[in-house]
């Protein structure tokens, strides 16, 4: 199992990302994932941090007023900044960063990222095109 594979194992049960760039931590909820997170220790303080760092770079993007996001320079930078991101790290860290946060954001202001709407979280279209990029 890759370290990508038990990162998504962690959140898929209920774990968590939590601190920040320098004190990276996984947050484990079955004691039986202790085993693998320890064989893969250091990637996944890695792929952690990259985690963190586009969770980041969506809530500042997310949180931009309507006004904000009709500065189309303002609005290119932080697009820009947040494709640099998942381009330069692993995309399916990136991918997996896309859909825990847009629910973490949606479940805090009853906002879809995608749409800007309040009501449902638009997530799903977002996983049928990434899946049907990858190949899958």
């Amino acid at each position: 199992m890759t370290a990508v594979e038990v990162l998504a194992k962690v959140l898929k049960a209920g774990g968590s990302i939590a601190g920040d760039y320098q004190q990276p931590k996984l947050r484990m909820v079955w004691r039986d994932l202790k085993p693998m997170v320890e064989a893969h220790r250091e990637d996944l303080r890695s792929l952690v941090r990259q985690s963190l760092t586009l969770t980041a770079a969506y809530r500042n993007y997310w949180d931009l007023s309507e006004t904000q996001v009709r500065d189309t320079a303002l609005e290119a930078k932080y697009r820009g900044e947040i494709t640099r991101l998942e381009v330069q790290g692993n995309p399916a860290v990136s991918w997996l960063t896309l859909r825990t946060s847009a629910t973490a954001y949606h479940s805090e202001t009853g906002f879809c990222p995608f749409c800007r709407e309040r009501g449902p979280l638009h997530l799903l279209a977002e996983q049928v095109e990434m899946e049907f990029r990858n190949g899958r």
